[in-house]
């Protein structure tokens, strides 16, 4: 009924309170709406959740990096920057099948004020991103998403390299 608190919270109990199946709990953590958490703790709850997925060995190596970039995004948004970013960087290696949420974990990396590294660390993640949707077939939307995301990182960092319009997709105007 697109009331993200209610489908957040059942997640969230589902995931927490319920005995299910390493895959099946990876896919649920990856529904959870994180803006859509009523409270810090239960973005705690998913966090313990996912370390706990990660560190039963019952992921293998693709899956693992993806609950490591979910365990990340959780962490940013608990304003757990330094664990957050920590998970992201140990995700991008393993998601090399998944250039999305690879090119994802590169945005949120080179988005400003979550760390305290110099504009060219910044940089450097944003670049990557970009060189990972130039190289990947990626639905119209993902790259929207992650055109935008990424541009206005490079806005906040001071880079007028954000107002530049990328050329349009032949296969998108079509």
């Amino acid at each position: 009924v697109g009331d993200e608190a209610v489908a957040a919270g059942l997640l969230h109990d589902l995931i927490t309170h319920a005995a299910s199946p390493p895959d099946v709990m990876l896919r649920l953590a990856a529904k959870v709406p994180l803006y859509g958490l009523p409270r810090h703790a239960l973005l705690r709850d998913l966090a313990d959740s996912l370390r706990a997925l990660i560190e039963g060995g019952a992921l293998g190596e693709a899956r693992c990096a993806e609950a490591r970039s979910l365990l990340g995004r959780a962490l940013l948004n608990a304003r757990e920057y330094s664990q957050g970013v920590a998970e992201l960087e140990l995700a991008i290696p393993g998601l090399a099948h998944q250039p999305v949420e690879a090119a994802r974990a590169m945005v949120r990396l080179g988005w400003p004020g979550r760390t305290m590294w110099p504009i060219a660390v910044h940089r450097h993640w944003l670049e990557r991103a970009a060189d990972t949707v130039a190289s990947a077939e990626i639905p119209c939307a993902d790259r929207l998403e992650l055109t935008v995301n990424r541009a206005t990182a490079l806005l906040q960092i001071g880079d007028p390299a954000g107002w530049h319009r990328h050329r349009p997709d032949p296969a998108v105007d079509a």
